[in-house]
């Protein structure tokens, strides 16, 4: 899956991500929302800039993870500007530099990266687990957000894996 990220040139990964982010935009799960938390897209993965845009612009409260990496958790920071809330970190990846953390239950949509999701909600991380565990007993939607090329028959899963509610790509919306 990595080799197939790394094969999506840097023009169809921004038109793509561009397609996704207007399909999700134009769900009724994304226009009944009031707060929004989106990853900050590594280096292949499928931006979320677009959808971050779309957020600010529809004044919907915007949320980005911090990890605190010796815990192995994540808080939920809100950001109202990009330009000077999202830095770059040790690690070499953004994230948001304010203090205001967001009660987790209060957010309504939770976009959530993978390596690979498959058509029944599984979906295949990093390994870390940051995700499972921040998802785990909340009533969040959770939208697993990728490119069409990381959709498979199946992903392998474990009890402690949290199902995704929906799933996003470039081509379709997909609820489970």
């Amino acid at each position: 899956m990595i080799r197939r990220l790394a094969a999506i040139d840097e023009a169809t990964r921004l038109t793509q991500s561009k397609v996704a982010a207007d399909l999700l935009c134009s769900t009724d799960v994304f226009s009944s929302a009031r707060s929004v938390m989106v990853f900050l897209s590594m280096p292949g993965e499928i931006d979320t800039t677009p959808v971050i845009q779309k957020v600010l612009q529809s004044d919907k409260r915007l949320c980005a993870p911090r990890v605190r990496w010796a815990e192995r958790l994540m808080d939920v920071i809100e950001v109202s500007d990009v330009d000077k809330e999202l830095l770059r970190s040790s690690r070499g990846y953004a994230e948001p530099s304010g203090k205001l953390i967001v009660e987790k239950s209060s957010i309504d949509l939770v976009l959530v990266p993978g390596l690979a999701f498959d058509t029944w909600g599984r979906r295949l991380g990093r390994g870390m687990g940051f995700y499972d565990r921040f998802l785990t007993g909340i009533a969040i939607v959770s939208c697993g957000y990728a490119f069409d090329e990381q959709v498979v028959s199946i992903v392998p899963a474990d009890d402690h894996d949290v199902l995704m509610s929906m799933l996003v790509t470039p081509e379709r919306v997909r609820h489970f």
